[in-house]
């Protein structure tokens, strides 16, 4: 009997399949894999649909994806290519501040809002715009930030404000992982200053400042670095503050935007520059740079931001830091700033420190919100604003409408003119003594502002000026910006308490490093003393005194100095001579010539008659210009016609008869050859003068004079060694010996005149001092002094500026501005011509680079045509000094121009191209015509001197380009009817 099949399904199909075992795989295997396969590939796709709940997928159309409460993450059209998906999530404040991430954000912000956690799936967009909404109990304000992560990484990104909607907008070239809205608090601020001479900081700052940028360092051909920082004995191991050298590309004719774009664009020099600075750091043990390259075009902003962003990881692998200083953009709306082709964003990504200056019109202070705060409100939603510091300097601005020049504040009285007394004025009265420039222009006002104190004044050719000076009170506003926006510091620059400061500075400084603001209470009044002695105080804006005159005439000296506290203390005074009406001697009846007598003579009584008795008087004398008495055997060459044609000589590497001969070929008579003294005089009285000696005797034998110019100071005059490059001794006298031993041992030979130093406003020429006409004049002063005792005859030229129109006082200042400062401080009494370098580079001989008619379209290189500054021509120069000549009342004497000529593009090359920019514009042809046109102008006009041209036969590197010799020029002058 056949049993019965199980009614149980699952039985029956048991029995199944021990039947047929092969069905197993099938049942048990091969449909499960189907089935998941079923699951996971599209159309279904399970898991992707699974891991991307949530996700928006992104095409080149672009996106937007939002949160609950209003935030916003938008892609826009082509921000990828081949599609991408995107997640948005928030996580509430509460919650997120029990994250580890939040443990990890900078101690000096805290999270205002919630965390938005942003993915990407898929390629990462190149832009993106994040709208955050500000959170609900934090109202907009300057202390917000906004923080994002990427790689768990912290921080800030760049951001705009929007107070009326309520919104942070961020735009960015790639999606953070997340992002939050912060509040920053303050922190210790660093506190810091540029160092521009020796012993320029006082003691006071060592127990304020954080961190010292001494100047000095300069980017060079390819890709090296030239100079030396400033030291000072204000640095040393028991200094408080870290040493951080400013590097710069700045040099007398500018910023050298061509050797910044040499060496971004070319990747051998910019390795070279990168390894030679950190090099450098190492051996040095700085504790890292400030780069401050200068005239980065937008052009060339992803090179320098590349740049930056290699040079900051070279460093900080060698545990150094990175500063960058940044220049003011230019304001364009309320937000909107144009920064050239600085990158701030990016800039600030990767430097340890950004500096920037605040805008420099004193308006920009005034309304509320003033623009200075609209420009730190945008600068703070770029960069990190713990890394921002202010840059101020503590000169001030005399400004015209159209040009600024830097200014003292120990000096700015002097631009308003001499003190005035009445021309009758008699002894042993009651004298008025006035400022009458300063009484014109209302006195000395204070902008309220911005703390600056300001006076106007109209220089002789009428042109209007505006004098500000910054001061204590001008300091503490722009540290008021700086505590209120919780910037990371304040760095000071040109500080030089020789020229006369408000050091109240410190003061404020002190408190700023307590993170507390300053109230600073002006007393403006002005000092006066005569002859040393103080006769009183008077208003700012009443310039004048009443002085009870000695019974004494004659020449007195009266100081005025602005006190900023009401005569308690008071800066560098402004001198000036007075003079007033001698008394005549009261004569003296006459006595009988006593009797010769053995005894004692005994006096008598002499009868006088009524009548004819002579009567005491007063007599008023004239009251002349005073000038400093003339040095022992002082020569006098004014109103005398000295003009002759010279040439320099490459004297110590040639030979130099053929030099002299040649000389003698072109039918000149002067030559010019530059005295190193720092290689002659090994110890101080020991000089070897065996070169001097044989080039005298030579150019005697050949009836060439002879222009010594002499410079660099032997290291054993200066109290740094000669670190740094040339520069002049720290005693003046010491100068003065050499160039007097000089004179006279060569007196009434061949050399006819001695050229004191050369262009004394340039750093590369006056390393380890500051650049001062003051401080010139006290060496030409006592070198006019030896050089006139020992040879009469010898033509004294005042060392000739280098032309210039940068005028940062520390690279260079403008000669026109630094020769009217030598004659304010003695030029006119203490010279017998006056020494110019009036370069052509590309603009021709009779063309005024400062009329706008002077132009050359086809030129290359476009600065003089540009700036318009009498710097780049010939004739701009002569006529510029000119004029200064005569404003000074200095007519009577000649220029002596000791360098002067036009760069050609053939000879030596610099890195494959013409050495210099100028050269490339100028045939030799064109070259020869200038120097004869310049020649035969100058002899017409009768107050030009020996002409020395710029040169005969230097054939090194960039000097090769205005060589004259086997060049066209060389038989044009020879041709030039003499």
């Amino acid at each position: 009997m056949n049993a019965l099949p199980p009614s149980n399904p699952v039985e029956r199909f048991t029995n199944w399949l021990r039947k047929h075992p092969g069905s197993a795989l099938v049942y048990f295997v091969l449909l499960p894999v189907m089935a998941c396969a079923v699951l996971m590939l599209p159309p279904i796709a399970l898991p992707s649909r699974i891991a991307n709940a949530g996700y928006v997928s992104v095409n080149t159309k672009g996106t937007t994806v939002s949160a609950p409460d209003g935030f916003e993450l938008a892609v826009p059209e082509n921000a990828v290519k081949n599609g991408t998906s995107v997640h948005v999530s928030s996580q509430s404040l509460e919650n997120f501040l029990k994250t580890d991430l939040a443990r990890t954000l900078p101690m000096y912000v805290e999270p205002r809002g919630p965390l938005y956690t942003l993915k990407v799936q898929g390629e990462q967009p190149k832009e993106a715009q994040l709208l955050i909404p500000l959170p609900a109990d934090v109202e907009a304000n300057d202390t917000l930030d906004l923080y994002a992560t990427y790689n768990r990484q912290w921080f800030k990104i760049p951001f705009l404000m929007n107070s009326d909607d309520g919104l942070l907008e961020s735009n960015l070239n790639f999606v953070p992982e997340s992002v939050v809205v912060v509040e920053t608090t303050p922190r210790a601020p660093v506190i810091g200053a540029d160092l521009q001479s020796r012993n320029a900081l006082p003691n006071a700052s060592d127990n304020i400042l954080v961190q010292v940028n001494p100047i000095g360092l300069q980017l060079a051909d390819d890709g090296s670095i030239a100079g030396e920082p400033v030291n000072s004995p204000a640095i040393g191991a028991a200094s408080n503050f870290t040493i951080v050298p400013t590097v710069t590309n700045v040099d007398a004719n500018g910023a050298r935007t061509d050797l910044t774009g040499n060496m971004m664009m070319d990747e051998a020099q910019r390795e070279a520059h990168i390894n030679a600075l950190v090099d450098l750091a190492v051996q040095k043990v700085y504790r890292g740079y400030n780069i401050s390259y200068e005239g980065i075009g937008v052009s060339d902003e992803p090179l320098y931001t590349a740049f930056i962003k290699e040079l900051a990881r070279a460093l900080h692998a060698k545990e150094k830091t990175l500063s960058v200083t940044l220049p003011a953009p230019t304001p364009i709306s309320e937000d909107q700033f144009d920064t050239a082709g600085y990158n701030w964003a990016l800039i600030g990504r990767y430097a340890d420190e950004v500096k920037i200056p605040l805008l420099s019109d004193p308006r920009a202070f005034e309304g509320s919100p003033s623009l200075q705060e609209q420009y730190l409100r945008w600068a703070v939603s770029q960069v990190d604003r713990t890394k921002l510091e202010i840059v101020t300097s503590t000169q001030g601005r005399d400004s015209t409408a159209n040009t600024y020049t830097p200014i003292a504040f120990g000096d700015a009285l002097k631009l308003v003119g001499a003190v005035s007394v009445p021309p009758d004025a008699q002894p042993g009265t009651s004298v008025e003594l006035e400022l009458p420039g300063l009484a014109n222009a209302g006195g000395i006002q204070i902008h309220p502002d911005s703390g600056l104190f300001y006076f106007n004044y109209t220089d002789g050719q009428g042109t209007a000026h505006t004098v500000w000076l910054e001061n204590a009170d001008s300091l503490s506003k722009k540290i008021a910006l700086a505590l209120k926006f919780n910037l990371g510091g304040v760095v000071v620059t040109d500080y030089n308490a020789k020229a006369g400061m408000d050091e109240r500075i410190w003061t404020v400084l002190e408190n700023y490093k307590s993170m507390q603001p300053t109230i600073v209470e002006n007393k403006l009044q002005l000092v006066w003393n005569i002859d040393g002695n103080q006769i009183g105080t008077t208003p700012v804006d009443d310039p004048k005194i009443v002085w009870n005159a000695p019974q004494d005439g004659g020449q007195h000296q009266v100081q005025v100095a602005l006190s900023v506290d009401g005569g308690l203390t008071a800066g560098a005074p402004f001198g000036s001579v007075v003079q007033l009406a001698q008394l005549a001697p009261t004569p003296k009846p006459t006595e009988p010539a006593p009797e010769p007598t053995d005894a004692p003579a005994q006096p008598k009584a002499t009868k006088q008659s009524t009548t004819d008795e002579p009567k005491p008087t007063v007599q008023a004398v004239s009251n002349p210009t005073p000038k400093p008495p003339p040095p022992t055997n002082g020569g006098n060459f004014n109103g005398k016609n000295l003009f002759a044609y010279g040439i320099q000589l490459d004297w110590t590497n040639k030979d130099r008869d053929a030099e002299l001969s040649q000389v003698q070929s072109m039918g000149f008579g002067w030559a010019k050859i530059q005295v190193r003294w720092c290689d002659m005089e090994g110890s101080r009285g020991n000089a070897d003068l065996g070169s001097t000696d044989d080039f005298i005797a030579k150019a005697s034998a050949h009836n060439i004079k002879v222009i010594f110019s002499v410079v660099c100071a032997p290291a054993w005059s200066r109290a740094d060694g000669g670190a740094g490059g040339s520069g002049p001794p720290d005693d003046m006298q010491d100068a003065a010996n050499f160039m007097g031993g000089l004179a006279g041992k060569y007196c009434n030979t061949s050399l006819g005149a001695i050229e004191v130093w050369n262009e004394h406003n340039l750093l590369t020429e006056w390393h380890g001092k500051p650049l001062s006409a003051p401080l010139y004049m006290d060496m030409l002063k006592k070198s006019y002094a030896a050089i006139k005792a020992a040879c009469p005859s010898i033509v004294v030229v005042s060392g000739a500026p280098t032309p210039t129109g940068w005028n940062d006082g520390v690279v260079a200042t403008d000669d026109a501005v630094f020769l009217e400062q030598m004659y304010q401080n003695g030029l006119k009494d203490f010279s017998d011509a006056i020494g110019a370098h009036p370069s052509g580079f590309n603009v021709p001989a009779m063309c005024d680079i400062m009329n706008p008619a002077c132009n050359r379209p086809e030129a290359s290189f476009r600065a003089p045509f540009d700036s318009r500054h009498h710097s780049w021509g010939f004739l701009g120069t002569m006529l510029t000094y000119r004029n200064i000549m005569l404003k000074y009342g200095d007519g009577d004497k000649q220029v002596w121009p000791t360098e002067f000529g036009w760069p050609t593009h053939t000879g030596g090359t610099c890195g494959g191209g013409p050495c210099h920019p100028a050269g490339a514009d100028n045939s030799p042809e064109q070259a020869a015509q200038w120097y004869v046109e310049a020649y035969q102008w100058a002899k017409q006009q009768r107050w030009v001197g020996v002409m020395t041209a710029w040169q005969l036969d230097f054939d090194r590197g960039e000097l090769d380009a205005f060589r004259i010799a086997g060049k066209p020029a060389f038989d044009a002058l020879a041709g030039m009817p003499k």
